[in-house]
């Protein structure tokens, strides 16, 4: 049952990521208090004088936090009440309710502050974890980390042209963009492997793309959005070294 509820919130979580924030019905005052934003690392240390991982408010953050759940160096939600913690081999994943999508800006905000970067919508790498975050409703909010295999790698320079529709390749250099004459876009990345495309291939799975193929060995993808009719076709060469995509419209 809770691996079903679980896998239920994640649905939610994914197809959330990109969800505009919309104006919340409720208090409109905004929370003023990201200059004393305080960090797991604050909480954890504490944890003597306040009885464990679980906290109170503190300067308005989430109570309930589960501070030793979560990566290092990870803010504290500024308000709300935890209502949901499911740790898995999927990651951790926790619901707060009772916040506003002001205050989902405001924590993406002192994410940043804290050396958090974000290189697609909502979600953000730091060192060896990634972290994504949604609006559930205008009321509610979730967040799922995990811990990655390797460090977050520095992403490519990204081209002007680069489709808005599709997340940033994670690593690899000199891409080339280019408009073909059926209207596809084509795009060429030198320098990356066939590990750095595994990843990128769970992060369009993350962003709402669903396989169509992929190979054994991760050499060839092809991944849909059936409901945005747009494709993504991924080709790598022998050498696992050059990946190629052609984007399109259904």
């Amino acid at each position: 049952m809770k691996k079903t509820l679980t896998s239920a919130l994640v649905v939610v979580l994914v197809l959330s990521l990109c969800a505009g924030c919309g104006n919340s019905g409720g208090n409109d005052e905004p929370f003023d208090a990201l200059s004393e934003v305080k960090t797991n690392s604050d909480v954890m240390a504490n944890d003597d004088m306040t009885g464990g991982g679980d906290t109170g408010p503190s300067f308005g953050g989430a109570s309930g936090w589960p501070a030793s759940d979560l990566p290092p160096g990870l803010p504290i939600y500024p308000d709300g009440e935890v209502s949901r913690v499911d740790n898995d081999a999927m990651g951790v994943f926790v619901v707060i309710d009772g916040t506003s999508p002001q205050s989902f800006s405001m924590y993406k905000t002192s994410m940043e502050n804290e050396g958090w970067r974000f290189l697609v919508e909502n979600s953000a790498k730091k060192d060896r974890y990634i972290v994504a975050l949604s609006i559930i409703s205008n009321t509610s909010i979730g967040i799922l980390a995990k811990e990655s295999d390797t460090e977050a790698s520095e992403p490519i320079l990204v081209p002007t042209d680069w489709p808005a529709d599709i997340p940033v390749y994670p690593d690899g250099n000199d891409p080339k963009v280019e408009l073909m004459d059926t209207g596809s876009i084509f795009i060429k990345i030198a320098n990356t492997s066939v590990a750095s495309l595994g990843k990128y291939a769970d992060t369009l799975t993350a962003e709402g793309w669903k396989t169509s193929l992929r190979a054994d060995d991760d050499k060839k993808m092809i991944f849909d959005k059936i409901d945005e009719k747009m494709s993504l076709a991924i080709d790598v060469d022998d050498k696992g070294t050059t990946v190629s995509m052609t984007f399109r419209q259904l």
